[in-house]
């Protein structure tokens, strides 16, 4: 099968350059194990039907022995070895090169736990599903990278090459490496097949309890009607209630909980810009999965009902949004973040780099959001100069890069700074 180049390539080769050990965590599904054996000389995958209970019985008794092997040596869910970490730990304290393992996962790993902690010769790297540039659906002529570093950057005029329809078909199709190559007519089936398993297996996987199937798709066809929001959980649980006749408050958060623990949501925290007096702000995380096309397959929709359907389309451009802006942040160690206050300014997206510069990011499928958006991004900035005036001896930085993101079309900076770029020709 020929391998299609992800973003977390040079991130790999980078955090196999600076540490002993590199963790990739991410959705099942999304590549992590073929990515990471492009970068390795031996493997072995403790999830292989055919061989993973001789390979689990050994493991437990002696798993020291699966760390033999050429370096870099990729371990593919190494957590179903119990123990297996804490040898991947002395192992690698133990060598003076760099690059030794490669490990993944599909849960979210505590690294704060007693006996794990203090491993500061690994490096960790998050993947999501392959993004619209990965995917050869954007042009990639305009780079987050470039608009960063370059603010004078010209992008008027670059021009998407997608119809509406090929984004809508992009979101229900996903990022997933398998609906890529799967033939022609059965793309949209991955999705579906994901679905089906996270509710089956995965949600279980984080502390072993048996989970309910049908809750569990219940719990996620309510929460994928309010992706891109900070909807609350109790608004969930009426929506979960009216499908399920009743859930417990601490159950739906459990349940919520294990899907976060598998990467299957993906929320995005709040962020606090210090501008405005802390009670101002809100907390709440704005709800979204890793990938769009779990919104779609949850409510059982094809690219036809999406387009019939303005808002649910809306969402899963936001959540679409939300994953590329995840993976092109990586190349400056950005985090993606929400912003929302109860005057009514809100931001859909901020990246958020180490240095302290922030973009600030607005999603939008018509004319009419793109004004809107350009309206709060306005909005924001003018807070931001006013607190400066303010309290000049504790001046807030302004944004570096203000921008509108819409699913085509073509790009242009409009007479406030602020910049329209379509999804489909952004790149990292």
């Amino acid at each position: 099968m020929v391998y299609h180049s992800r973003i977390a390539d040079a991130l790999l080769k980078e955090r196999l350059d600076n540490y002993r050990a590199v963790l990739i965590e991410g959705p099942r599904g999304c590549g992590k194990a073929t990515t990471a054996s492009q970068q390795s000389n031996s493997s072995i995958n403790l999830t292989d039907p055919d061989k993973r209970p001789d390979i689990l019985d050994y493991a437990d008794a002696k798993n020291k022995q699966l760390l033999k092997g050429d370096t870099p040596r990729l371990l593919c869910e190494w957590q179903l070895a119990e123990g297996l970490w804490k040898n991947v730990k002395a192992s690698a304290k133990r060598r003076t090169e760099n690059g030794n393992y490669i490990l993944t996962e599909s849960q979210d790993f505590d690294s704060t736990a007693p006996e794990l902690a203090h491993f500061d010769t690994l490096g960790r790297m998050m993947m999501m599903p392959m993004t619209l540039w990965e995917s050869g659906e954007s042009t990639g002529e305009i780079s987050l990278s470039k608009l960063i570093d370059e603010p004078d950057m010209v992008i008027d005029g670059r021009q998407s090459k997608s119809s509406i329809d090929d984004v809508l078909y992009a979101a229900c199709r996903g990022g997933w490496p398998e609906s890529i190559v799967a033939p022609a007519g059965t793309e949209l089936q991955v999705a579906q097949k994901y679905l089906e398993r996270v509710c089956q297996e995965d949600i279980s996987m984080p502390d072993g309890i048996k989970r309910s199937p049908s809750f569990a798709r219940i719990v996620m066809q309510a929460y994928a009607n309010y992706v891109g929001t900070k909807a609350q959980i109790n608004s969930i649980l009426d929506d979960v209630r009216d499908m399920a006749g009743y859930m417990a408050y601490i159950t739906l958060k459990l349940y919520k909980d294990a899907l976060c623990n598998i990467f299957v949501f993906q929320e995005v925290p709040s962020w606090n810009p210090s501008v405005h007096h802390w009670t101002s702000i809100r907390h709440h995380p704005t709800r979204s999965f890793c990938d769009p096309s779990y919104i779609v397959a949850c409510l059982g929709m094809t690219p036809k009902d999406l387009k019939k359907n303005p808002r649910i389309a809306s969402q899963a451009f936001k959540n679409m949004c939300f994953r590329d802006l995840r993976v092109y942040a990586q190349r400056y160690n950005g985090e993606v973040r929400s912003y929302a206050d109860r005057f009514g300014c809100t931001v859909d997206a901020v990246i958020v780099l180490p240095t302290g510069y922030y973009a600030l990011i607005q999603c939008a499928t018509s004319a009419e959001e793109v004004e809107a958006g350009a309206r709060q991004l306005d909005l924001e900035r003018k807070h931001v100069i006013k607190h400066n005036l303010r309290y000049p001896e504790q001046r807030f930085r302004m944004p570096g890069l203000m921008m509108v993101l819409t699913p085509t079309g073509t790009a242009y900076t409009r007479e406030d700074s602020i910049r329209v770029v379509p999804l489909t020709c952004l790149r990292d």
